[in-house]
């Protein structure tokens, strides 16, 4: 795959980052039938250091277009999470396990 820097008009060459086939897949007709039928997939995994001039922080704009495979461009804006969300829903899922396995619970006692 090729990175262009439109800032430079220079080139870089990453090996090993993406993949494509011809997998079966659920195509929607117009009618809103689904359909099983064939379809090249294209999955490119590219690591932010190789993006020039590009932080994995929240508001950055990446656009992808290649002319020799399809006649558009995808567009994508955002940033890396990083493992905030995971470590939180991990955090919350745990603290519920204690909690119900220790037996405690949200309702008033009565003493007598």
């Amino acid at each position: 795959m090729d990175i262009y820097d439109p800032s430079t008009g220079s080139y870089d060459v990453l090996n090993n980052c993406v993949y494509v086939a011809n997998q079966y897949i659920n195509q929607k007709m117009g009618d809103g039938k689904t359909v099983k039928g064939t379809g090249y997939v294209f999955e490119a995994k590219i690591p932010f250091k190789d993006l020039k001039g590009i932080s994995n922080t929240s508001g950055q704009n990446i656009s992808l277009e290649n002319n020799n495979l399809w006649s558009g461009k995808l567009h994508v804006t955002g940033g890396s999470t990083g493992p905030v969300v995971l470590a939180s829903t991990g955090f919350v899922i745990a603290i519920a396990a204690v909690l119900k396995y220790s037996g405690f619970s949200f309702k008033k006692r009565r003493t007598v």
